[in-house]
């Protein structure tokens, strides 16, 4: 099994690769951020001889675009069923499936800003759409659905 290290290695210069970033210009957009890593630091980060403690690794997440169990997860291995199970934990999305863990208490833990039954958390948002919608103010308002789906909608003015 790979080290946590070498994942974490190896996902940095995968995704500064994927952002066109330099190791320099990574080490500069770390610094704007208040987590200054040098350039030689990035190279000892990705080739595995530099620990990353967690400050290290929420910045190089901030600044990479993803969260910071991405950095973590190794990628899928070609067979591996568990890998997605593993993913979505990581993610706090679901408990391991060998877990003792009740999964709705699981979901309140680590995801207390979304409601647990999507059915009623969709009915909320349309309710509150329809409220808008039927105040006569708005004709259409701009939101992406789950789905990714988006919906435009304008001002009765004209306005956004």
């Amino acid at each position: 099994m790979e080290t946590v290290e070498a994942v974490v290695a190896r996902n940095v210069r995968r995704l500064r690769e994927a952002r066109r970033h330099t190791v320099r210009s990574l080490s500069t957009r770390l610094g704007e951020i208040g987590r200054p890593i040098l350039p030689s630091g990035i190279t000892k980060i990705e080739d595995g001889t530099r620990r990353v403690d967690v400050g290290d690794l929420v910045a190089l997440a901030e600044v990479l675009g993803v969260s910071p169990a991405t950095l973590l997860m190794p990628g899928a291995p070609d067979g591996d069923k568990s890998w997605r199970a593993r993913w979505r934990w990581m993610h706090g999305t679901a408990p391991l499936p060998d877990a003792e863990t009740d999964p709705e208490e699981f979901h309140r833990t680590n995801r207390p800003y979304e409601d647990p039954n999507p059915i009623k958390a969709a009915s909320n948002q349309l309710n509150e759409i329809a409220a808008v919608l039927s105040s006569g103010n708005i004709a259409l308002v701009s939101f992406v659905a789950d789905d990714g789906s988006v919906w435009d909608l304008e001002k009765r003015d004209g306005s956004r």
